[in-house]
């Protein structure tokens, strides 16, 4: 029981860092910045690059949707786990 409750913690911890482009932006730099920042380079002053950015939202997002499909029934099941007394 344990650790599924501990697998559901960790998946919404994941999830809600992976969303946190403004904090990124702020304590990152252009060494270490973070994949959600770096999408934000496709758009300049003068232009967006949307077919670049589709293609990198695309290989982005598809390990973070392929994990969660793995790792849904985990989650289900910490989040039930609080709800039986």
């Amino acid at each position: 029981m344990a650790d599924v409750c501990q697998m559901a913690v960790a998946i919404y911890a994941f999830m809600t860092a992976w969303g946190e482009v403004l904090f990124a932006s702020v304590m990152t730099d252009k060494s270490s910045r973070t994949l959600a920042v770096g999408l934000r380079g496709y758009a300049t002053e003068n232009d967006v690059y949307w077919n670049q950015i589709m293609a990198a939202s695309l290989v982005v997002g598809v390990p973070v949707v392929a994990g969660f499909l793995l790792l849904q029934r985990y989650l289900v099941q910490g989040l039930t786990a609080g709800a039986v007394k």
